[in-house]
C-alpha cells in the first residue's frame, strides 16, 4: 500500500489566513473608538491590503456600519463558516455578522470568541440582527511596503496581498437552518 500524500502550497494558506484576517476585520466593529481608527484607518491592515477600487467604496460602508451598531450601543461580530480558493485567486467566504448589544462594562453578552456551538447560539440568541453574507474576493499583490524591525511596529502585509475585488451579496437566513447545519468553520 502506498502511503497518502498531501500537497499544500504554502503561499496559498498564508494567503488564506491573511484573507480570514482581513474579511474579520472588515466585517465587524468593537467598542473601543481607538481600536475602530487604528483598524479602519490609513496605518490599519485594511488599507494596507485594500486596492483603491475596493478601498474608497469601503470608506463609506465602515461609516454607515459604525453608525448601525456603535451609535446605538451594538457591536458587530462576524463569523466565517467557509473560505475557499474558487480558482488561482477568486476567493470565496460565508460569512453571517451578528449585532450584539454591550454589557455594561462594555463586554459583549456573549463573552466568547471560537467557533464553538454554544458561542454561535449564543449570538444567535442575542443578536439584534443578523445577516448571513457570501463574499466574493479577488486577490493580487502589490509591492509589499518597507517593514522595519527598529520601528517596533508589526509588518501587517509582507507579501503585499491586494484584495483588487470584494463583492458581497446577501444569503437569506431560514430560521431553522442552524450554524451547525452548514459547512464547519475552517481552521487555519
Amino acid at each position: 500500500m502506498e502511503s497518502v500524500k498531501v500537497e499544500l502550497n504554502p503561499l496559498r494558506l498564508v494567503i488564506e489566513e491573511a484573507l480570514r484576517e482581513y474579511i474579520l476585520l472588515r466585517n465587524s466593529t468593537v467598542w473601543s473608538k481607538e481600536q475602530m481608527e487604528e483598524r479602519f484607518g490609513p496605518k490599519g491592515l485594511i488599507q494596507h491590503m485594500s486596492s483603491q477600487e475596493v478601498l474608497i467604496p469601503f470608506s463609506t460602508e465602515s461609516k454607515t456600519m459604525q453608525v448601525q451598531t456603535r451609535e446605538v450601543g451594538l457591536i458587530r461580530d462576524a463569523h466565517i463558516y467557509d473560505l475557499k480558493v474558487v480558482n488561482t485567486n477568486l476567493w470565496m467566504a460565508l460569512i453571517e455578522t451578528f449585532d450584539l448589544p454591550i454589557t455594561d462594562d462594555l463586554v459583549s453578552v456573549c463573552a466568547c470568541s471560537d467557533n464553538s456551538k454554544s458561542c454561535i447560539q449564543c449570538k444567535i440568541k442575542n443578536a439584534k440582527k443578523r445577516e448571513r453574507r457570501k463574499i466574493w474576493i479577488r486577490t493580487g499583490f502589490n509591492q509589499p511596503k518597507q517593514c522595519r524591525a527598529e520601528d517596533g511596529k508589526k509588518c501587517l502585509n509582507p507579501l503585499g496581498i491586494s484584495v483588487d475585488k470584494y463583492i458581497s451579496t446577501f444569503v437569506p437566513i431560514h430560521e431553522n437552518e442552524n450554524y451547525w447545519d452548514l459547512p464547519p468553520a475552517l481552521q487555519p
